[in-house]
């Protein structure tokens, strides 16, 4: 029995295996170590205009961006992104943030080139996703991979759309969303 314990942590160390528990699958990051990835920073969003952001207040954070808004409002938040010609087809995408409890919830990531929506993920998200990249299932994650690349355009525009609670029969914090980052990881 010993030399089997033996022969098995020396296999591990051999082939580089762990004999301790792994991240489960779903929560390892999109891409492998050798890829690139394209940080879009949280702070290099705004609020786009519309009726409903009305009031939002945006302050900058340690770790980010934070965006309040108004009871039931819908806010999308959006910068625009320029990538290299090396770095224009996307097999990986992952949204980093992390909101109040029974605050805000992550409705939906497009990307689109002027008025042509290339893509848009329905999400419906709240917590803490500040550091994990989660891929199933899919009504939880906050990070998608592609079998083939899906080719960009040089200039486009990334819009997170959030929606803030509200109460019926009382006023209620809406809370927080804070947009730690947005990665886009290209093909090699």
């Amino acid at each position: 029995m010993a030399s089997q314990c033996v022969a098995f942590a020396l296999a591990c160390v051999v082939s580089g295996a762990s004999a301790f528990a792994q991240p489960h699958a779903s929560e390892r990051p999109v891409a492998p170590p050798s890829h690139r990835r394209v940080t879009i920073p949280g702070t290099a969003f705004s609020v786009e205009g519309s009726r409903s952001s009305k009031g939002t207040r945006v302050d900058d954070v340690h770790d980010g961006r934070r965006f309040r808004g108004p009871a039931f409002s819908k806010v999308n938040l959006v910068t625009k992104v320029e990538l290299p010609k090396s770095d224009r087809k996307m097999v990986g995408l992952a949204v980093h943030f992390r909101t109040s409890q029974l605050g805000p919830s992550l409705r939906a990531v497009e990307l689109s080139e002027g008025r042509y929506v290339r893509f848009r993920i329905p999400t419906l998200l709240r917590g803490d996703y500040r550091s994990k990249e989660i891929t199933r299932p899919e009504a939880a994650a906050n990070a998608w991979l592609w079998d083939n690349s899906t080719l960009l355009p040089p200039l486009l525009t990334l819009r997170l759309e959030v929606q803030f609670p509200g109460g019926f029969d009382s006023e209620i914090d809406p809370g927080e969303f804070v947009l730690i980052d947005v990665v886009i990881t290209p093909r090699q």
